[in-house]
């Protein structure tokens, strides 16, 4: 090489120190068009905020979701106690997945269903509720019967729950 290319050379590189010194790499990076780190540091926060809104976004939608199970739950529910004295019931479940199953099978086979929450947690479906015994007998005779129902059934009775229930309570 010779004394001006050198000279050039040495010029190049004192200038090029002083770029990096004074810009940096956002100056060799916007020299070439490339993002700098205000351009990176950017999209890292669109990046953040669209994660921390689709989060957001899921668990409104799983709460949207737990309350309208509650609000349909409590409109399948007899409220309180029943009606009746005896219930026929076509299953109790630990699961409100599984009664609200239930329900529906027997309601699709054009039946009517409800739920009770029972006070040991189980879920129960009824298919029918009287304060009559001779009534509940007769329908409980007439569902067994009924090959197109195809539920086992059996009569509960809420007073003698009830009353076997206060005496564990008092014992």
């Amino acid at each position: 090489m010779h004394d001006g290319q050198m000279k050039t050379l040495k010029l190049f590189s004192l200038l090029a120190a002083v770029a990096l010194l004074a810009g940096g790499c956002d100056f060799i990076r916007a020299s070439l068009g490339k993002p700098t780190s205000a351009d990176i540091q950017a999209i890292r926060d669109r990046i953040a905020m669209e994660e921390e809104a689709a989060r957001k976004a899921e668990a409104d939608s799983i709460a949207n979701a737990q309350l309208m199970a509650q609000e349909q739950e409590k409109a399948l529910l007899y409220s309180g106690n029943p009606a009746g004295r005896y219930n026929i019931l076509s299953g109790a479940f630990k699961d409100s997945v599984n009664a609200v199953a239930r329900m529906d099978e027997i309601r699709a086979k054009g039946y009517d269903a409800r739920l009770l929450r029972m006070r040991s947690g189980y879920m129960a479906v009824i298919v029918f509720v009287s304060d009559d015994s001779a009534e509940a007998y007769s329908r409980y005779n007439e569902l067994a019967a009924d090959s197109n129902f195809g539920f086992d059934i059996c009569i509960h009775d809420a007073k003698a729950e009830l009353q076997a229930y206060q005496q564990s309570q008092n014992n």
